[in-house]
């Protein structure tokens, strides 16, 4: 009771204390105390309470200023009161408004304190509100039992009149209801549209009670597989964050806090409400495990070139006139409407996001946290008590998705100004803060970006701290090279790389939308004549910034061309003694870290390599650096996890792709390759003059043989990955071959036949469960994977037989410590012969008579030798006669079927014949 000072009498025995200023309010704060709940009675005196509590002691209370100062205890125990008597009012409105305009300038924490004092203790200790609860729970489950999307306008009047006195309540029951039922999520999000500002409060109160609420009920974030979220956290926070993208105004800094807080701990399932959060209020789309070929070229181009390849004008609904029936009573024209509402929903949502980072300081440590739990995800103590390492590549998986969403929303929606004013430099981000080096580097980019306007240093000049980055690796990868590392690290795709056709595309599809719209019968009948200009105009405004911008990444890309050609000879020292070693440097410090980074970062990581190749880099090899890849796909495959197999082989199929290109024929090997440097073999110095060393340029034909040695190498790899009993390895080992076969850049492995029949071999037996025990999910990948390799067998290249090649030395040794052949030696005992009977001849000798039977044997041996003789002639004119005669013999005695005779003995055989028979 406020009123003025008695002026004649004494005050009544027993009555309650006069207030005469604001500053008397904690006099009747007993008595307030003692009332209770119960103040539900006076709805008047329930209104005059708020109102002195909004004008006296929370009238400084201003969260816009940062004052984050506890209110006095008789004032949160005033404003539990309050709120516990507003359960038990009469549904009324007014009385929803009084009480949020009294406490809304109350710091969120303190809030947070009295929703949850009222939520577990006020609600339990009166039967008023156990009844109220359990009445309005079972009104409420009755009301989004029916509720669709065909009358959720009509039905969300009760529901925001159930919310206006008891928003507690109706928060739980939609929660439990979201989370049970995927179907109630869009339904739920409409029909909060009729709630109080009050509603909205406590259901950010209440996502951050249903978070924590899990871990203390032992609910898990993970299913048993140890390897996919759990249901009910995936419907959560997608109803959540689509729940923040239509009402932005809703308190954020209480749920940011309790995401930083929880992932400090080594929890991390509250980074997919965080994906979730920026991905839907910034209109960014976070694809890293299988992105496709032109959303790539996309991130390749500016932010035009990516808004309209994520979120297109909807042009064909302007001409769905025969289509009317289906998309209502405004046609065509209710697609773009929503098309339009929406943008101005996402626009309204980033600016509250950003907001909400910054006014709970939260927007570097966050990104700063979520890169120390992808360092270090693998090393927690859930991470090691959990052996599968399905889990453990689950964590990592979980951090780097959120690092690189958050990390582009911060990169396109924040101002570099305070981008480059609060983030730490990279020898903190690396040395205290523990962040990998590869992590710290990708973060800094847009700040260590070249400047291409001027020569000005950028705000983190990576050129100076290069040196001091590479002391922490390990001495065998120490070169004097660390200007080729800064730049490395500085540039990005859009720097080297233009999205042509993606630009064309986008540009020809909203010309062609913008002649259509003169065809006045193809449009929408039912748009009217403003709408028709409207959509010109909005046309005409994507398609004037496509164009710009268009040009403006050629320039940018030529500037930073003719940088990098100023710079190249400060890159590698031309006299150093490192030549084969500068390639393991530049493999393992700046192409493998980032190639599995990002879809993005790995085709970076390819075209760098052409750049470096087509800048003719001096004192670089740059077919050693191609050679070091491919011979290290190997090991590299089981230690990747699901989205790095993906991006590595992404990065092999744009390397193989320009390979495979200058193995085609040899005008391009000459054209792109021949005489450049990174095509000349350094050999050993002379032996004469050690100081000159020699060099072997690599010609077409060496180039063909080193093709077919690095696809012997990457198959002999995959082989024995595929024949692991591993089944990560093996399900690595599909992935990058999936990219491979059937990637943007075509089939760019294998090529050849036999490489092709091996491969193809191992994926059939995994085709099968019953040769395996990896599960269905590595079935399934085979069977795709083994259609692919079917489906392009006919393009295979057929490899020709080697030719055994025989060592002349060795076959000369062998020929003479071999017996000569058997014709040469009946030849030379002919002769002797000859000779013999000549000298019988000149000396003849009286013979005694001979007997009739003596002389038919003598007759008969005669005819015996004479044949012997023939057989042995004959045998001297096949040894003797030329190659040529020898096989028209031989097919004449085939083809006239003559009887088999027995072939000649091998000499060897022979030898050891006579041997035996002089033994």
């Amino acid at each position: 009771r406020v009123s003025a000072p008695r002026e004649t009498g004494d005050p009544v025995e027993g009555a309650p204390p006069l207030l005469h200023t604001l500053l008397d309010l904690p006099t009747i704060a007993p008595l307030l105390r003692a009332l209770g709940i119960y103040l539900y009675h006076d709805p008047v005196l329930f209104v005059k309470l708020c109102r002195l509590l909004r004008a006296g002691p929370l009238s400084g209370a201003s969260e816009v200023s940062g004052e984050d100062a506890p209110v006095p205890p008789y004032v949160h125990d005033m404003l539990v009161m309050l709120m516990g008597a507003l359960t038990l009012i009469p549904t009324c409105n007014a009385t929803s408004l009084e009480f949020w305009d009294c406490i809304k300038g109350v710091p969120y924490l303190q809030r947070y304190a009295v929703f949850s004092e009222v939520h577990w203790q006020v609600y339990a200790g009166h039967p008023q509100l156990v009844l109220e609860r359990a009445t309005v729970k079972e009104e409420l489950r009755k009301l989004l039992k029916g509720m669709t999307k065909e009358n959720v306008s009509r039905k969300r009047r009760t529901l925001g009149r159930l919310s206006h006195s008891n928003p507690i309540i109706v928060c739980d029951v939609i929660l439990d209801q979201v989370q049970e039922y995927e179907s109630m999520i869009d339904v739920c999000k409409e029909g909060l549209g009729l709630c109080s500002s009050l509603f909205f409060d406590v259901f950010s109160y209440m996502v951050v009670e249903e978070l924590g609420g899990a871990l203390k009920l032992d609910k898990p974030f993970l299913q048993d597989d140890c390897a996919n979220l759990a249901k009910w956290l995936l419907n959560l926070s997608n109803f959540v964050s689509d729940t923040y993208v239509k009402y932005p105004h809703t308190e954020l800094r209480g749920l940011l806090q309790h995401v930083f807080n929880r992932v400090s701990r080594d929890s991390f399932g509250e980074l997919l409400l965080l994906r979730d959060l920026v991905g839907k209020m910034a209109g960014i789309t976070i694809q890293i495990g299988s992105v496709p070929n032109d959303a790539i070229e996309s991130r390749a181009g500016g932010e035009k070139l990516r808004m309209v390849h994520e979120n297109p004008f909807p042009v064909e609904a302007m001409f769905e006139a025969a289509k009317a029936e289906d998309l209502g009573k405004g046609g065509g024209n209710v697609k773009i409407k929503a098309y339009i509402a929406g943008q101005n929903q996402r626009t309204e949502a980033c600016e509250a996001l950003l907001e909400a980072l910054a006014s709970a300081k939260l927007t570097i440590p966050l990104l700063v946290l979520v890169a120390q739990q992808t360092s270090g995800c693998a090393f927690t103590s859930d991470a090691i008590k959990n052996e599968a390492i399905k889990y453990t590549s689950w964590l990592y998986r979980q951090c780097q998705e959120t690092l690189l969403g958050y990390s582009d929303f911060l990169w396109r929606r924040m101002a570099m100004a305070q981008f480059a004013e609060q983030m730490p430099s990279p020898l903190v981000l690396t040395g205290d803060l523990q962040i990998e080096p590869p992590l710290a580097l990708f973060i800094l980019r847009p700040l260590a970006r070249l400047r291409v306007d001027s020569d000005a240093p950028p705000p983190v000049d990576l050129s100076l701290k290069a040196k001091e980055l590479l002391t922490t690796m390990s001495a065998q990868l120490k070169q004097t090279s660390p200007q080729m590392y800064a730049t490395f690290w500085s540039l990005c795709l859009a720097d080297i790389h233009v999205p042509t056709q993606s630009y064309d595309t986008a540009i020809k599809r909203l010309k062609k939308a913008l002649s259509d719209l003169e065809d006045t019968e193809r449009v929408d009948p039912k748009a009217k004549e403003k709408d028709i200009r409207r959509w010109r105009e909005s046309i005409t405004k994507d398609l004037q910034g496509l164009e710009v911008e268009f040009k403006k990444q050629v320039e940018i890309k030529k500037k930073v061309h003719v940088r990098l050609e100023k710079e190249k000879s400060s890159w590698l020292d031309k006299d150093s003694k490192e030549y084969r070693r500068i390639p393991n440097f530049l493999l393992q410090t700046c192409i493998l870290p980032r190639c599995i980074l990002s879809p993005e970062d790995a085709v970076f990581s390819a075209k760098f390599l052409l750049v470096l190749h087509q800048l003719k880099t001096p004192n670089l090899s740059t077919i050693l650096l191609y050679n070091n890849v491919i011979i290290n796909v190997g090991p590299l495959v089981f230690s990747r996890t699901e989205h790095e197999a993906k991006h590595l082989g992404k990065f092999l199929s744009e390397v193989l792709h320009q390979l495979n290109a200058w193995a085609r024929g040899a005008e391009i090997f000459d054209r792109e390759c021949q005489n450049f440097p990174g095509f000349i073999n350094q050999c050993k110095p002379d032996k004469k003059d050690s100081k000159k060393s020699t060099t072997d340029p690599v010609g077409y034909v060496q180039y063909q043989q080193c093709m077919r040695n690095w696809h012997k190498q990457l198959a002999k790899a995959f082989v024995a990955c595929l024949d692991s009993q591993e089944p990560s390895e093996v399900h690595n080992a599909l992935t990058i071959i999936s990219e491979l076969v059937g990637g943007g850049q075509g089939i760019t492995f294998p090529i050849h036949d036999t490489h092709h029949a091996e491969v193809k071999s191992r994926v059939a037996k995994l085709s099968s469960e019953a040769n395996h025990d990896f599960g269905n999910s590595i079935t399934v990948m085979a069977r795709s994977v083994g259609a692919r390799l079917t489906a392009c067998e006919g393009a295979m290249i057929k490899l020709a037989a080697k030719k055994k090649v025989v060592d002349k030395d060795k076959s000369d040794t062998a020929d003479k410590d071999r017996p000569a052949p058997p014709a040469k030696k009946e030849k030379k005992e002919r002769k002797a012969a000859k000779k013999a009977k000549k000298e019988a001849k000149e000396t003849p000798a009286v013979d005694p008579p001979e007997e009739p039977a003596a002389a038919e044997d003598k007759k008969s041996k005669k005819s015996k030798k004479r044949k012997a003789e023939a057989e042995e002639a004959a045998a001297v004119e096949e040894v003797e006669a030329p190659a040529e005669e020898k096989k028209k013999k031989k097919k004449k005695k085939s083809a006239e079927a003559a009887p088999v005779e027995e072939e000649e003995e091998p000499p060897a055989e022979e030898k050891k014949k006579k041997k035996k028979k002089s033994a």
